[in-house]
């Protein structure tokens, strides 16, 4: 009898799992209300899984933006906070979307410990990193990654594709990783 309540509990428990990863691989409120409620969505999501204070800062108007783009600062955003609950030690971390001069941008910020040296650090990124900048290569755009001993940044921007947009992902990008001092502005210029 115990076994058969253990086995209940631990299929719930799996279906939960399984719903929870389904919505991350293809989260559905993206394709149902767009980004700016997605990103609403999975913050507060995160808050109440993590414990984490983070302060969200969307624009009074966002242009209509390709699937692509969508998909892509989603997934950053999902990386970034990971990524900052995972390794930085900050009780907070704020993330910032903002569209002008035919870009989007989308800024993930903590206030943790920053990334290891460079000496101490791998000689590549990690996996997180990694696909960020793979993400936002396809898309043309840049992905710097900043960070101090007061936290990191990472700042993705992409031009504003709409959707009628495509991307071949045969254009020019960059990516820069700094390990040492930076402004405290949330968005490195």
């Amino acid at each position: 009898r115990r076994a058969f309540v253990d086995g209940v509990a631990l299929a719930k428990k799996a279906a939960r799992e399984v719903r929870t990863f389904s919505y991350l691989l293809h989260p559905p409120l993206l394709d149902e209300l767009g980004l700016e409620d997605a990103l609403r969505s999975y913050v507060q999501g995160f808050r109440e899984r993590s414990g984490m204070a983070v302060k969200l800062l969307l624009p009074r108007s966002l242009p209509k933006l390709s699937h692509a783009v969508e998909l892509a600062l989603f997934r950053i955003l999902q990386e970034g906070l990971n990524n900052a609950r995972r390794h930085s030690g900050s009780p907070k971390a704020l993330v910032r979307l903002d569209a002008n001069d035919g870009h989007v941008q989308l800024t993930v910020r903590d206030f943790g410990r920053g990334l290891k040296s460079s000496k101490s650090r791998r000689k590549v990124p990690g996996v997180g990193i990694a696909s960020m900048h793979e993400r936002v290569r396809q898309l043309g755009g840049d992905l710097r990654v900043l960070s101090s001993n007061r936290g990191t940044v990472i700042h993705a921007s992409v031009p504003v594709m709409t959707t009628n947009s495509n991307s071949n992902g045969n254009h020019g990008s960059r990516v820069a990783i700094v390990a040492g001092p930076w402004s405290e502005s949330p968005a490195p210029k």
